[in-house]
Protein backbone atom coordinates (compact mmCIF):
# COMPACT_ATOMS: atom_id res chain seq x y z
CA UNK A 1 0.00 0.00 0.00
CA UNK A 2 1.36 3.42 -1.01
CA UNK A 3 0.93 5.80 1.95
CA UNK A 4 1.41 9.52 2.33
CA UNK A 5 4.69 8.80 4.13
CA UNK A 6 5.94 6.88 1.09
CA UNK A 7 4.89 9.71 -1.22
CA UNK A 8 6.77 12.26 0.89
CA UNK A 9 9.91 10.14 0.94
CA UNK A 10 9.71 9.61 -2.83
CA UNK A 11 9.34 13.36 -3.46
CA UNK A 12 12.27 14.12 -1.15
CA UNK A 13 14.45 11.68 -3.10
CA UNK A 14 13.38 13.34 -6.35
CA UNK A 15 14.34 16.74 -4.96
CA UNK A 16 17.76 15.43 -3.89
CA UNK A 17 18.29 13.99 -7.38
CA UNK A 18 17.28 17.30 -9.01
CA UNK A 19 19.67 19.18 -6.71
CA UNK A 20 22.54 16.90 -7.74
CA UNK A 21 21.79 17.49 -11.42
CA UNK A 22 21.62 21.25 -10.90
CA UNK A 23 24.87 21.22 -8.94
CA UNK A 24 26.61 19.29 -11.73
CA UNK A 25 25.29 21.73 -14.34
CA UNK A 26 26.40 24.66 -12.20
CA UNK A 27 29.90 23.24 -11.90
CA UNK A 28 30.08 22.65 -15.66
CA UNK A 29 29.04 26.24 -16.37
CA UNK A 30 31.46 27.63 -13.80
CA UNK A 31 34.34 25.65 -15.30
CA UNK A 32 33.46 26.94 -18.77
CA UNK A 33 33.46 30.52 -17.50
CA UNK A 34 36.91 30.00 -16.00
CA UNK A 35 38.16 28.60 -19.32
CA UNK A 36 36.80 31.64 -21.15
CA UNK A 37 38.46 33.97 -18.66
CA UNK A 38 41.82 32.21 -19.13
CA UNK A 39 41.62 32.25 -22.94
CA UNK A 40 40.61 35.90 -23.41
CA UNK A 41 41.99 38.14 -20.65
CA UNK A 42 42.02 41.32 -22.83
CA UNK A 43 38.34 40.91 -23.70
CA UNK A 44 37.57 40.74 -20.02
CA UNK A 45 39.35 44.05 -19.43
CA UNK A 46 37.37 45.84 -22.13
CA UNK A 47 34.06 44.46 -21.00
CA UNK A 48 34.76 45.38 -17.40
CA UNK A 49 34.77 49.15 -17.93
CA UNK A 50 34.38 51.18 -14.76
CA UNK A 51 30.84 52.17 -14.01
CA UNK A 52 30.27 55.88 -13.69
CA UNK A 53 28.53 56.92 -10.54
CA UNK A 54 25.38 58.90 -11.01
CA UNK A 55 25.37 62.19 -9.23
CA UNK A 56 22.97 62.12 -6.36
CA UNK A 57 20.76 65.04 -5.62
CA UNK A 58 22.36 67.60 -3.39
CA UNK A 59 20.82 68.34 -0.06
CA UNK A 60 19.37 71.53 -1.55
CA UNK A 61 17.40 69.55 -4.13
CA UNK A 62 16.16 66.85 -1.78
CA UNK A 63 12.88 67.58 -0.06
CA UNK A 64 13.30 68.02 3.65
CA UNK A 65 11.87 65.18 5.69
CA UNK A 66 9.38 66.13 8.30
CA UNK A 67 10.08 64.45 11.58
CA UNK A 68 7.13 63.52 13.66
CA UNK A 69 7.06 65.22 17.00
CA UNK A 70 7.55 62.77 19.83
CA UNK A 71 4.26 61.97 21.53
CA UNK A 72 3.74 63.35 25.03
CA UNK A 73 1.71 60.41 26.30
CA UNK A 74 1.23 61.48 29.93
CA UNK A 75 0.75 65.19 29.29
CA UNK A 76 -1.21 65.27 26.04
CA UNK A 77 -2.38 61.89 24.69
CA UNK A 78 -3.93 60.34 27.79
CA UNK A 79 -5.88 63.46 28.81
CA UNK A 80 -7.16 63.77 25.22
CA UNK A 81 -8.30 60.11 25.19
CA UNK A 82 -10.08 60.51 28.54
CA UNK A 83 -11.78 63.66 27.25
CA UNK A 84 -12.87 61.94 24.02
CA UNK A 85 -14.34 58.97 25.89
CA UNK A 86 -16.06 61.26 28.39
CA UNK A 87 -17.59 63.39 25.61
CA UNK A 88 -18.84 60.41 23.61
CA UNK A 89 -20.52 58.75 26.56
CA UNK A 90 -20.47 55.34 24.84
CA UNK A 91 -17.78 52.72 24.21
CA UNK A 92 -15.51 53.46 21.24
CA UNK A 93 -13.22 51.24 19.19
CA UNK A 94 -9.52 52.07 19.16
CA UNK A 95 -9.81 53.08 15.50
CA UNK A 96 -12.45 55.72 16.27
CA UNK A 97 -10.39 57.04 19.21
CA UNK A 98 -7.42 57.21 16.87
CA UNK A 99 -9.39 59.21 14.29
CA UNK A 100 -10.60 61.65 16.94
CA UNK A 101 -7.02 62.15 18.18
CA UNK A 102 -5.95 62.87 14.61
CA UNK A 103 -8.75 65.44 14.25
CA UNK A 104 -7.45 67.21 17.35
CA UNK A 105 -3.86 67.09 16.06
CA UNK A 106 -2.59 64.92 18.92
CA UNK A 107 0.56 62.91 18.08
CA UNK A 108 0.80 59.34 19.33
CA UNK A 109 2.76 56.23 18.44
CA UNK A 110 0.67 53.14 19.14
CA UNK A 111 -2.93 53.67 20.19
CA UNK A 112 -3.41 50.08 21.37
CA UNK A 113 -0.42 50.22 23.73
CA UNK A 114 -1.60 53.54 25.15
CA UNK A 115 -5.16 52.28 25.68
CA UNK A 116 -3.91 49.09 27.35
CA UNK A 117 -1.77 51.16 29.70
CA UNK A 118 -4.69 53.48 30.38
CA UNK A 119 -7.01 50.62 31.35
CA UNK A 120 -4.39 49.28 33.77
CA UNK A 121 -3.61 52.64 35.39
CA UNK A 122 -7.02 54.28 35.62
CA UNK A 123 -10.21 52.93 37.11
CA UNK A 124 -12.46 55.29 35.10
CA UNK A 125 -11.34 53.85 31.73
CA UNK A 126 -12.56 50.31 31.09
CA UNK A 127 -12.41 47.88 28.24
CA UNK A 128 -15.88 46.75 27.25
CA UNK A 129 -16.03 43.86 24.88
CA UNK A 130 -13.55 43.19 22.13
CA UNK A 131 -11.68 46.39 21.31
CA UNK A 132 -14.17 48.83 22.85
CA UNK A 133 -13.07 51.35 25.45
CA UNK A 134 -15.34 53.48 27.62
CA UNK A 135 -15.26 56.15 30.33
CA UNK A 136 -17.05 55.17 33.54
CA UNK A 137 -17.47 57.83 36.16
CA UNK A 138 -16.37 56.75 39.58
CA UNK A 139 -19.30 56.78 41.99
CA UNK A 140 -18.61 58.30 45.40
CA UNK A 141 -19.27 55.86 48.20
Amino acid sequence: MFTERDAIKLRMEQIIHERRLLQEEYQTLMNRLRELDMDQPEVQETTMAPVEKKETETSEEQPERKRRKRADVQGEVIPAIVEILREEGEPLKAKKISLKLDERGVNYNNIHTILHKLVQERKDIVKEGFGYYAYKEEKPQ
